[in-house]
């Protein structure tokens, strides 16, 4: 989840504590609903008169599933103007449990179910240590992992006496391609080591799209060489580069298939995230033709048309850094309210 860096302003350097609780509301309200739409933000409170002067910082509340989540007020960059940003990042515990489990199954091959009881809301900041209670076969009774990037990221610590499935392996064809000797895998290997890179890090669902993975009956991984696989999932067709550097394997998409309607309502819930950050929430409309897959690669240029209630204009959809990012240019310029 983004960190909110919202821009308001008041006359004069001390700004009325009920002018900044409005803009709290009004901007970081819906972010969170559409971060999580079961979240149900109570109005801020703030002190009747924040003193900014001097570079000084506000501070206000903004209850959050019965806890108050603190905001932070800063002098904006010119007079009588202010930003206000949550301290730290707001993380729904399901999903936090849900991407530990699914790191656990993924390094490990052992299902797990984590716990990390109550509240099932809390605030993260970077840099903090975190204790959550596992259970699963073979497993330490807990799990313990660090938030990084704001309190965005989790990275789970390593469990100790349980070996990763990496060590068991594929460790000796690590050693021999640090080596320099041929490195050569049956297609049956390959397949493992591809589909453990991209399946989604959670447990089997039985409502997630099934994966096949088809690569050659004989890889040769040796320096300086790669194997393709073909992965079909039931919502379109990859192809997958899998080679060994840096005493590691690496398995990245490099061509992709989707379909026209999920670029399109993507695009859409992007740019109504967009607008809504701005305080101009409302619905748009993007229009990408005929429903269609679309090959996904660097050279990929999709021509849509978008709506935000002011007008018909071109859109313009690449994937410069695939599988990164996607881009989005409103008409032939970055529109200040609809920017990609």
């Amino acid at each position: 989840m983004p960190r909110f860096n919202v821009h308001a302003g008041a006359v004069g350097d001390e700004v009325l504590g009920s002018d900044v609780e409005r803009s709290i509301d009004i901007r970081i309200g819906p972010q969170l609903r559409l971060y999580d739409p079961a979240l149900r933000p109570g109005p801020a409170s703030c002190p009747d008169w924040l003193d900014l002067s001097g570079g000084k910082v506000g501070h206000c509340t903004l209850p959050i599933g019965g806890l108050a989540f603190p905001i932070i007020v800063t002098p904006g960059a010119g007079p009588g103007t202010f930003f206000v940003r949550m301290d730290g990042t707001l993380v729904n515990m399901s999903q936090a449990e849900t991407a530990l489990a699914g790191s656990v199954f993924s390094r490990y091959g052992i299902r797990a179910v984590v716990t990390c009881g109550s509240p099932r809301v809390r605030r993260f900041t970077a840099g903090q240590h975190r204790t959550c209670t596992l259970r699963g076969r073979g497993l330490p009774h807990t799990i313990q992992f660090k938030t990084e990037a704001g309190g965005s990221r989790f990275t789970m610590f390593s469990l100790p006496h349980v070996k990763p499935l990496a060590v068991m392996r594929i460790g000796p064809y690590l050693t021999l391609h640090d080596e320099g000797r041929p490195v050569i895998l049956s297609g049956a290997t390959l397949d493992e080591i591809v589909r453990r890179s991209i399946t989604p890090k959670r447990p089997p669902d039985p409502s997630s799209p099934r994966w096949s993975v088809r690569c050659p009956d004989r890889a040769d991984l040796s320096k300086n060489r790669h194997a393709t696989c073909v992965v079909t999932t039931s919502r379109g067709t990859m192809l997958y580069d899998a080679w060994i550097a840096g005493g590691t394997f690496h398995v990245l998409i490099r061509r992709g298939l989707s379909d026209s309607e999920s670029i399109r309502v993507t695009a859409e819930h992007f740019y109504e995230y967009q607008l809504a950050a701005i305080g101009r929430a409302r619905r748009v409309s993007v229009d990408c033709g005929p429903k269609r897959m679309i090959p996904i690669d660097r050279s990929t240029k999709l021509l849509c048309t978008i709506d935000a209630g002011d007008g018909v204009r071109p859109l313009t959809i690449t994937y410069p850094d695939f599988p990164s990012h996607v881009r989005y240019l409103v008409g032939a310029v970055r529109s200040p309210g609809l920017r990609g």
